[in-house]
């Protein structure tokens, strides 16, 4: 099990320098909307998973006005403690583990779990289908170490694909060649992604029945881009079946970059015919299952909770924080408000009043 002993922050987002030693259990980070709070948690994101967290870019990490953004980390696990050293700028980034380049980002961030829940986790419900095949690529990198490199890969083979499907381009024998490494690794994704979300329904009712007590029946569907026993093969065909729309449009139409993992209530599209109430128990029955998953498959996670507790009632978040202290590690929450009543219990808590540019104890 990881945990952070020491941040230290140099043009990250608002913080201009910072300097912090979480040593409890649970950390309860207080302060109005715009201190700071939130970075705090992306720099932990980003110093257990090598990368800002999804939807977030490194330039936006770095101060309107500043060139670049430096993390110094001090990671104890297990078997010893590890000093992370990530500077970055606009266009590069530099990794230093214990002083040294990390063979693979991916099988560290495997070996130190995080799960972020955050105000914006209702799009996986409201929103397109990216959100969705986020959150079941997270869970497919616990299940596979490779899945990190497989969706880079392919991002880039299809990237490849996409210019040669230009007009101007004219692809030919080329774009035939990128078609076929773009849909190995395509496959592969399906594969990993076909396991996790099976992986992950198992735990999805019981989270969802945790948290409200509902008789309904909290399901998810993968749709896969292709089916079949040679997925390389079926992925071909349908490249090959639209590729006039493809060169037309100048983008590949269909792989896994489209598919989408369907949450359903009862047999229903949640997205369509859900109450908002709804909604919400189930994006968090899918953080929550995640947790229990990475949990029971790997080790207990780093929880960042993000300001959610504005969006619950007190039945909830009381059901919510007593199933996630039980099976987390190290936690870290930010709210506007104390939400004390709800973290209590056996785990050493340790409070914290968030100002511009400052941490304090309370």
């Amino acid at each position: 099990m990881s945990r952070i002993t020491r941040l230290e922050l140099k043009g990250f987002r608002c913080w201009e320098d910072a300097f912090w030693c979480p040593e409890a259990e649970v950390h309860l980070l207080i302060g109005a909307n715009g201190v700071g709070k939130t970075s705090l948690l992306e720099a932990i994101y980003v110093s257990t998973q090598l990368r800002p967290p999804p939807g977030v870019r490194w330039r936006e990490l770095i101060p309107q006005d500043g060139e670049s953004g430096f993390i110094r980390t001090e990671l104890q696990t297990e078997v010893g403690k590890h000093l992370l050293r990530i500077g970055f700028d606009r266009s590069d980034r530099r990794i230093k583990i214990d002083d040294q380049t990390p063979r693979s980002a991916a099988a560290f961030a495997a070996d130190h779990p995080i799960v972020f829940f955050r105000p914006g986790d209702l799009s996986l419900v409201q929103g397109g289908p990216k959100e969705r095949r986020r959150l079941i690529d997270a869970v497919a990198e616990h299940l596979f170490t490779d899945h990190r490199e497989v969706n880079s890969r392919y991002a880039q083979a299809l990237a490849a694909r996409n210019a040669l499907l230009r007009p101007s381009a004219r692809g030919g024998e080329l774009l035939d060649l990128w078609s076929a490494e773009a849909a190995r690794y395509a496959a592969k994704i399906i594969e990993h992604r076909t396991e996790a979300s099976a992986v992950l329904e198992s735990y999805l009712q019981p989270a969802y029945e945790a948290l409200c007590h509902g008789k309904e029946q909290l399901t998810a569907v993968y749709k896969p881009c292709a089916q079949g026993d040679d997925l390389v093969a079926s992925i071909m065909t349908l490249w090959q079946q639209h590729r006039t729309r493809d060169e037309r449009q100048g983008h590949t139409s269909y792989g896994p970059h489209s598919e989408d993992w369907i949450l359903r209530l009862d047999g229903r599209n949640l997205r369509q015919r859900a109450s908002q109430g709804q909604q919400r128990s189930a994006v968090l029955a899918c953080r929550l299952a995640q947790v229990e998953l990475i949990a029971q498959r790997r080790s207990p996670p780093i929880l960042l909770l993000d300001d959610i507790t504005g969006e619950l009632d007190d039945r909830r978040a009381e059901a919510l924080f007593n199933r996630l202290l039980a099976r987390s590690g190290q936690v870290f929450v930010t709210a506007t408000r104390d939400p004390s009543p709800w973290l209590q219990g056996s785990r050493q808590l340790d409070r914290f009043r968030v100002e511009m540019g400052h941490i304090h104890v309370i």
